[in-house]
């Protein structure tokens, strides 16, 4: 196990470092940046004056399964040559298929246990993470505890396509197994999309507003046009339900190179405009049952880890808040 300084388990709110992306489609490193992070953040002195109340303190750090990065490496290397084969319409062995979502099962449930038994000591779960599918079993979890929430996904990507052949999910199709999977999660708010498929955008439709989701370029329209981003706050707000859930990804508030694609990406947001909405969140009495903050790569452009440390203190002292 690593270890890191801040291992309390009498803070209130717990934070559960989960370096694993096996399924993401191009050679990322976020699951080296979780690490990185929760090293910042133990050592970091932030504050917030609209919470004095709460400090460094409140905040606990569960250790590190290292059996996620072994299992993490390995899912990887195999994850790349079954999408290959899909791609090249070669037969997949069901030998190999099995063994890949059995790899992915034992993880999840590694990641469950994590999280339940923070739940069962009445602990606030965030839970940093590498790709989208971190989100997975938090939720799983949470869902078990809690009647019906809603989660509030921060993403320049919808993650709402189909999972690959008989894989059990993606990240690109982790939205879409998370729906399906628990009717008890009422509706999806999706903000900041910049890239989507139009199976995605038919899923959307086919789900008949379960799913709402704010598109970058009808954001920044709306902006030419006068609208705040107060307004959006409010709009967002609105169709959360009382309770929720919150999923962050690092694309929403930097700068990302793509070496697959030789493309930069502006982020949807900057940092000032999700500090606002959270509070906003927090004011509106909302109830945040548990967050992840994901997506970080340590080859991203202009990377800036201050931010991301910022927002995890962020989340989590507004996240405690809301259940005071």
């Amino acid at each position: 196990m690593t270890k890191h300084k801040n291992t309390n388990s009498n803070s209130e709110v717990i934070l559960v470092p989960v370096p694993w992306n096996p399924t993401t489609l191009f050679s990322s490193t976020s699951h080296i940046s979780t690490n990185k992070l929760i090293e910042l953040l133990t050592d970091s002195l932030i504050t917030d004056k609209d919470i004095p109340e709460f400090s460094i303190n409140n905040i606990g750090i569960e250790n590190q399964n290292e059996n996620i990065i072994k299992q993490n490496e390995k899912a990887k290397k195999n994850f790349k040559i079954l999408t290959e084969k899909v791609s090249n319409e070669e037969v997949i062995p069901k030998k190999e298929i099995k063994e890949f979502n059995t790899t992915l099962n034992e993880v999840n449930q590694i990641i469950y246990n994590q999280v339940e038994n923070q739940i069962k000591k009445d602990k606030v779960i965030g839970v940093i993470g590498g790709d989208s599918t971190a989100s997975y079993p938090i939720i799983n979890a949470l869902i078990d505890y809690v009647p019906t929430f809603s989660i509030l996904s921060i993403n320049s990507e919808l993650n709402l396509d189909k999972s690959l052949p008989e894989i059990n999910f993606s990240t690109h199709s982790v939205m879409t197994e998370i729906l399906n999977q628990h009717n008890d999660i009422k509706r999806l708010v999706q903000i900041g999309i910049q890239h989507y498929t139009q199976e995605e955008l038919e899923i959307i439709n086919k789900e008949k507003g379960r799913i709402k989701a704010l598109f970058q370029d009808d954001i920044k329209k709306d902006y030419f046009l006068g609208k705040t981003w107060d307004s959006y706050c409010k709009k967002i707000i609105n169709n959360l339900t009382d309770t929720v859930y919150i999923s962050i990804h690092a694309n929403s508030l930097l700068p990302h190179y793509s070496s697959t694609t030789n493309s930069y990406a502006e982020p949807s947001f900057d940092y000032s405009q999700i500090n606002y909405l959270i509070k906003q969140i927090c004011k509106a009495k909302k109830t945040i049952i548990g967050f992840d903050v994901i997506g970080i790569e340590d080859t991203d452009y202009m990377l800036d880890y201050q931010t991301m440390v910022n927002l995890i203190y962020l989340l989590a002292s507004h996240t405690w808040k809301t259940h005071q």
